[in-house]
Parts: C-alpha cells; sequence; structure tokens
C-alpha cells in the first residue's frame, strides 16, 4: 500500500534516497545503452514510472553577458546631457598639438585596443564632467566624447572603467547601430571644430639709457589647425 502522494515509492513502501536514486538511474543508462534500438520501441502499456521530478543539465562554463540589456538599463535611467556638459572644451585637431595643450593629459593606463592613443581634460568643468579624445598612429583625431565622470575621479581601469564601459555596451558589444546612436545622445560627441589652441607670447625686453627695464609683447604665436 502506497502510504501518500507525494513521495516516490518502490517495491513495498521503500523511500530511495539520493544515493540510491543516482545510482539506480545510472544502472538505468548502462542498461539502455546496452540494448538494440529495436527493444528501445515503446511495446506494452503506459505505467507509473519509480523516479519522478528528477532532471539532469549540463550547464554552461561561462555565464554569457546580456550587454543589450545592460545598454538598455543605463539608457533608461540616464539624464540628459544638458544637466552636466556646460563649458567642455572642444578636442584638439592632432595628437601632436593634443600633447603640446597643457589643457589635456593623456591617459597613463592606455586603452585596450593599442591602435588608439586617448587623451581626456585636465580639469573637469563645475559639474564634474570632462572630455576624452582618441587618436590614431596617424596622430589625426578619431572621435571624442563628453563624460558626465571626470577621467580622475571614476575607476580608471580600462577593462572596468565607469565611462568606457558604457560605450563597449552599447556600441561594441549589444549589436544594434540604434543602440550607439542612443548613446551618443547621453554621451555627446566632440570634434576639433572652434578649437583654440594656447596662445604663447614673445616678449622683448631691454634696458633704457636710464637704466629702467621695459618688457614688450611683440608678438601672439598660435599653432595651425594641425600642430
Amino acid at each position: 500500500m502506497t502510504k501518500g502522494l507525494g513521495r516516490d515509492w518502490v517495491g513495498e513502501d521503500k523511500a530511495l534516497s539520493s544515493l540510491e536514486t543516482l545510482q539506480l538511474l545510472k544502472r538505468q543508462a548502462r542498461s539502455l545503452a546496452t540494448m538494440p534500438k529495436a527493444d528501445l520501441r515503446h511495446s506494452g502499456p503506459i505505467t507509473r514510472p519509480t523516479v519522478r521530478g528528477l532532471w539532469l543539465y549540463k550547464l554552461p562554463s561561462r555565464i554569457q553577458v546580456n550587454y543589450r540589456q545592460r545598454c538598455l538599463d543605463w539608457l533608461s535611467h540616464e539624464g540628459q546631457p544638458s544637466a552636466w556638459n556646460k563649458g567642455l572644451p572642444r578636442c584638439p585637431c592632432s595628437l601632436k598639438q593634443a600633447r603640446s595643450d597643457k589643457r589635456y593629459t593623456q591617459s597613463k593606463k592606455g586603452l585596450p585596443d593599442s591602435r588608439l592613443t586617448m587623451l581626456y581634460s585636465s580639469t573637469p568643468n563645475k559639474y564634474g564632467a570632462g572630455v576624452r579624445c582618441l587618436y590614431n598612429n596617424n596622430n589625426q583625431l578619431v572621435e571624442g566624447h563628453q563624460e558626465r565622470i571626470w577621467k580622475d575621479t571614476r575607476k580608471s581601469s580600462p577593462y572596468n572603467d565607469e565611462e568606457l564601459k558604457l560605450y563597449d555596451w552599447c556600441c561594441n558589444q549589444a549589436g544594434n547601430p540604434q543602440l550607439c546612436d542612443k548613446y551618443n545622445q547621453k554621451r555627446p560627441r566632440v570634434g576639433c571644430d572652434g578649437y583654440r589652441p594656447p596662445v604663447q607670447s614673445e616678449f622683448l625686453a631691454f634696458v633704457s639709457s636710464e637704466g629702467e627695464l621695459f618688457i614688450e609683447m611683440i608678438a601672439d604665436i598660435r599653432h595651425g589647425p594641425w600642430g
């Protein structure tokens, strides 16, 4: 007589333990593996199985990250850049020009893509935001972006950067150009149009016949648009 509906009973009301269940499954698997295919076809009435509710799964060794969903979650919570991007500078047009401008600092940790060189604004605006500028091996500006969190106040690892990971999610990993366009709406692009290099002045110093020192600025020197 079976005692209860919520348990599995085999033979004369004997409950299987976990170890016994596993051993039973192994014996059944070995038996099925040695049986001819013709014997595996059902030829009798359907009977109640002796073991219920046990499923075996092969778990993947790596967890698949849904970057598309990560990007969408960020986009849904991120505000408009007009709240923090006032007063941000433009990018220099060349790497040579950027390196000679103290308003920009080259990233010491670099980028996963070694073909690019990143510089960022040396100081943030009053909202704590900044810009990043990327240059290729030909010293040309590839692209620039405004960043809500200035470089020196956030995590700086190239693989876990609070700003760079957002670009990676939406523009590299998600596989959807529309998500990259939406990223650019939250992190506007920056070009070099309107960039003004720092002014370097030349001075002429001379002493008058009365022994007085005079200093006169004779020229303002600016770098050309390509350094």
